[in-house]
């Protein structure tokens, strides 16, 4: 039985050689499950057109967030229809986001333009590599060591920062210039136990001694009271056979945070469907998504990192997730948004154009005194 229901549709234009969401042009539209990819283009021109008397004339077509036409659901042969996309995607109506785009511009971009950018998406991303700390206190299979990346570096195929002696004694061209750095540098090598006289042919085994007194015999203490402490109800026994299962959890991997990510992560606390308070809501949400774009192309006076931190208190995603989990709520008192990082919940302020929500948020986070108070 059809019903209606709210989606969220927006406007794409030519940018920087590609398609790129129109900011502020976002609107949210009711239609219906049933909704086919002509009648959802339809109802969609005609919505924009009715907010926006300065849209162009058309033709028009109805794109997926990634740029491409809609005509059937992505990764399968069916026709679209609205019911179908959602359980695809698997998101709920109110968070679906589709666009409208002149036809000349979408062939003037042509089929290979760039837009991996150009929308939030819920992106699930496989395990890859993790960067593991050296001390753990198992070797994984099939990973380099710490002493493996030490002859990697001097390939110039690693990343290891390793201390400024390692690097020059790497570097020594001739025997007289690695003799002098051992010697400039002998307090160090001594207090490791391998100070001697070192062929070229031998530095990489003596930087390998080296660097195994530096991650682990001189840490070893420290490392012992680590493994003692997950000893604890067996949890090292269980680290040590499944340590690619649960690297994850203890090891933190520094990545960029994304738009999709915080989209993703801060889930809204909406009004019952249908209210006044509803519709104010589902429009700040999509100002909310457009200037999480902005701030990951640096258009904003914050990035992502300090939106971050005005919300939770935190820069970065922990390994082991966030609880409770971070969610948005609406302001209808105050210009300005506000936050409570105990409980990651993020206020946004109900505005009635885009611009004034940026300069809001923006204008908010930069003068917030403390975590989330503005």
């Amino acid at each position: 039985m059809s019903f209606s229901l709210q989606i969220n549709v927006g406007l794409m234009t030519i940018k920087k050689g590609g398609l790129k969401p129109y900011r502020g042009k976002t609107i949210f539209l009711t239609t219906d499950p049933d909704a086919t990819a002509t009648s959802l283009l339809n109802q969609a021109v005609k919505k924009m057109k009715d907010f926006n008397k300065d849209l162009k004339d058309g033709p028009f077509l109805l794109l997926y967030p990634d740029g491409t036409e809609v005509i059937t659901v992505p990764g399968t042969q069916r026709p679209f229809t609205l019911e179908a996309y959602k359980a695809e995607v698997g998101k709920p109506y109110q968070r679906i986001t589709v666009f409208i785009c002149l036809k000349s511009d979408f062939e003037d971009v042509g089929e290979n333009s760039d837009l991996s950018d150009s929308d939030p998406e819920i992106v699930i991303k496989r395990p890859s590599e993790f960067d593991l700390a050296d001390t753990l206190p198992w070797e994984l299979q099939h990973e380099s060591s710490p002493l493996q990346k030490a002859a990697e570096y001097e390939k110039g195929a690693g990343d290891l920062v390793l201390a400024n002696e390692v690097q020059q004694v790497l570097k020594a061209e001739s025997e007289e210039s690695l003799h002098n750095l051992i010697l400039q540098n002998s307090t160090i090598f001594q207090t490791a136990g391998c100070l001697r006289n070192v062929k070229p042919c031998e530095k990489q085994a003596f930087v390998e001694e080296y660097l195994r007194w530096y991650i682990l015999e001189r840490n070893q203490s420290v490392i012992q009271r680590f493994k003692d402490g997950l000893e604890s109800l067996n949890f090292l026994s269980a680290l040590q056979q499944h340590s690619s299962v649960l690297a994850p959890l203890l090891c933190f991997s520094a990545k960029a945070l994304t738009a999709s990510e915080l989209e993703s992560m801060f889930r809204p606390d909406l009004s019952p469907a249908g209210s006044n308070k509803r519709h104010k809501e589902v429009l700040t949400l999509g100002f909310w998504a457009d200037y999480l774009l902005d701030c990951e192309e640096k258009a904003t006076a914050v990035c992502l990192e300090d939106l971050m931190m005005f919300a939770t208190g935190l820069t970065a995603v922990p390994p082991a997730g966030m609880t409770p989990p971070p969610c948005i709520q609406f302001l209808s008192d105050s210009p300005f948004p506000v936050a409570n990082t105990c409980a990651n919940t993020l206020k946004l302020p109900i505005c009635d154009s885009y611009s004034i929500f940026k300069a809001n948020m923006d204008f908010g986070i930069q003068n917030a005194p403390g975590f989330g108070c503005s």
